[in-house]
């Protein structure tokens, strides 16, 4: 299968993606899947911005469909968490309808949805737009009107409107993985790292990391994006990456390695930001 759900360019994009179901119907002929469209924003895309154009143009021109398995027929639609140096962007879909949020530093993360100002922002298997968004696909309102998805009356909500099943009032979240990763990151929240975001995506007692059952989470990423950083020199990431996986050398733990790579790069204790994916 082409694709995959998570990943990070030369150009400091990264994107993951998540399953999401929706009152548009995701049974259709085999079209572009989440992990193909991760795969060409990370492709084409230099700046997260970018990736969200990707993203929604080929959505728009090709659709987004077929089984999401080997040789099943599992199918859904598609939320992504997109992220570079400087924002952040939540792209959620339907069919061939979408919404995208950004988040910046020092921006709340959904101003005017009714919940508690946040300084963290997670997506899991739910839409999680809600009335704010800054892009989405031409003709939206009308589509849910004609569908009978929203009277036309009062604000707009996408996650209420498009959701299989509803969304949560205004003011809640979905519970389980979207409301467990929300608690775990505003816990966090002025002092999140790479560890700190390791430790959210271990937690297995919320659901995020899938310890059991027919699905168990088989790889996570987190990503440090540092605004403006320097670039380390090959010879000296080489010469770590033989510290910490050769066996014969010092064999260091991954999270040592990960503070040594950072180090690399010059980091600052709060002029970056990080991204991860499960």
């Amino acid at each position: 299968m082409w694709g995959a759900e998570m990943g990070a360019n030369e150009a400091g994009v990264v994107c993951g993606n998540e399953a999401v179901w929706t009152v548009e119907d995701a049974d259709g002929p085999p079209a572009l899947l989440g992990m193909d469209l991760v795969r060409l924003a990370l492709e084409r895309g230099q700046t997260a911005s970018q990736a969200v154009d990707v993203i929604t143009s080929l959505l728009e021109a090709h659709g987004q469909g077929g089984p999401c398995e080997e040789g099943g027929d599992w199918t859904y639609h598609n939320s992504f968490l997109v992220a570079d140096a400087g924002e952040a962007w939540v792209l959620e879909t339907a069919g061939a309808y979408w919404v995208a949020q950004r988040i910046s530093q020092g921006k709340p993360a959904l101003p005017s949805d009714r919940l508690p100002s946040q300084r963290t922002r997670n997506i899991s298997n739910c839409l999680s737009i809600r009335t704010t968004f800054d892009r989405c696909s031409a003709g939206l309102l009308e589509h849910a009107k004609q569908r009978g998805l929203w009277d036309g009356q009062g604000e707009f909500d996408w996650a209420a409107s498009f959701s299989d099943g509803g969304a949560p009032p205004l003011g809640r979240l979905t519970p389980g993985r979207e409301a467990s990763g929300h608690r775990l990151l505003q816990a966090a929240a002025g002092k999140i790292d790479p560890a700190a975001m390791m430790a959210v995506l271990r937690d297995d007692a919320s659901g995020i990391c899938m310890c059991d059952g027919a699905f168990r989470s088989n790889g996570s990423q987190a990503v440090y994006e540092r605004r403006g950083g320097r670039r380390p020199s090959v010879a000296s990431l080489r010469d770590l990456e033989a510290e910490g996986l050769d066996p014969a050398g010092a064999g260091l733990s991954f999270e040592e390695a990960v503070q040594r790579e950072l180090a690399l790069y010059g980091r600052g204790p709060t002029d970056g930001m990080v991204e991860a994916s499960s």
